[in-house]
């Protein structure tokens, strides 16, 4: 199971996961990759809701194929 999230690190640096119920109690294995987020300014957004859907779909199509 992988389970992402973007998050904001606070000034404490310290973070609290919550898990999905689905997940069973006991001994598991957890990795956490810090990877740069780039800066608001360098993001590029869609110039509209239906370039913006497309590339959802597209990507959620993606996401399920590899899955199986």
């Amino acid at each position: 199971m992988t389970i992402e999230q973007t998050i904001e690190i606070p000034a404490s640096r310290r973070i609290y996961i919550d898990l999905p119920s689905q997940i069973p109690a006991g001994k598991a294995r957890i990795a956490i990759n810090i990877l740069e987020c780039p800066c608001v300014d360098e993001i590029e957004a869609f110039s509209d809701e239906n370039e913006a859907t497309e590339f959802a779909t597209r990507l959620s199509k993606k996401m399920i194929h590899e899955a199986w």
